[in-house]
């Protein structure tokens, strides 16, 4: 056999392995769209319970239009509300890296309003490469409920508050809802409810699988979190 046939053989060798290869991937991607839009159209609206364990309990929720699920965790913990209350308006950079993974930068924008029960605070958070870090432009309110004398603090993204970075991809939609219920003998009823959309590429599968787990571990350590030294002696502005 010629040196001329085996090279016309190994070519033709590699381009059935090209095709194949060609064809596969476009196939995957095919698959993957059409989960991706299925997934997205998806969803009852309706919370379903995805965790219980050690007293938290974790719901989730799927509404169609977004591939991003939302997630209400609670739990019963022994704390007061001014401990909670100081504990959300805590800003310093050590609080937001025990709560928030990766935070790298915590900056006052408007600060503690006691009229309007406000403040406005930027996050910088990093995350795993190839993935762009994250920026968090976030409003906080909080109300009480004259009934039960509930408090809550809302945490809603303000994206256009400053000018965005190019370095990062601002996060434009986050509704987070914590509600502080007392109770009695000493006890709060803690509930979050988490909304949010990250943002460019992110992958969402990851975060829907995760989080359930992830707001456990969380309400696990709350205790901790609401109960540290410096929260002892605070005091509501309302």
């Amino acid at each position: 056999m010629s040196n001329d046939t085996l090279m016309v053989r190994k070519n033709s060798l590699w381009k059935k392995i090209f095709k194949y290869f060609l064809l596969t991937a476009l196939s995957l991607l095919i698959v993957l769209t059409a989960a991706h839009f299925i997934w997205k159209a998806s969803g009852s609206n309706q919370w379903e319970l995805a965790l219980e364990k050690n007293g938290v309990k974790v719901y989730e929720q799927k509404s169609p239009g977004t591939v991003w699920r939302k997630f209400r965790a609670t739990a019963h913990i022994k704390t007061t509300l001014s401990n909670a209350v100081a504990a959300m308006k805590d800003t310093d950079i050590e609080s937001c890296r025990a709560w928030i993974h990766g935070c790298a930068t915590s900056q006052s924008v408007e600060a503690w309003d006691p009229q309007k029960l406000t403040f406005v605070q930027f996050y910088h958070v990093a995350v795993p490469f190839p993935l762009s870090p994250r920026e968090f432009l976030l409003k906080t309110q909080f109300a009480r409920d004259p009934g039960n004398q509930a408090v809550t603090a809302e945490f809603t993204a303000v994206p256009d508050e400053l000018p965005r970075n190019s370095c990062c991809i601002r996060v434009s939609h986050v509704h987070n809802r914590w509600r502080f219920t007392p109770l009695a003998d000493d006890e709060v009823e803690v509930e979050l409810v988490q909304d949010l959309d990250a943002g460019g590429f992110f992958p969402y599968f990851v975060y829907n699988n995760r989080m359930p787990q992830g707001l456990y571990v969380l309400f696990s350590r709350l205790p901790k979190l609401l109960n540290k030294e410096k929260f002892q002696n605070a005091k509501l502005d309302f």
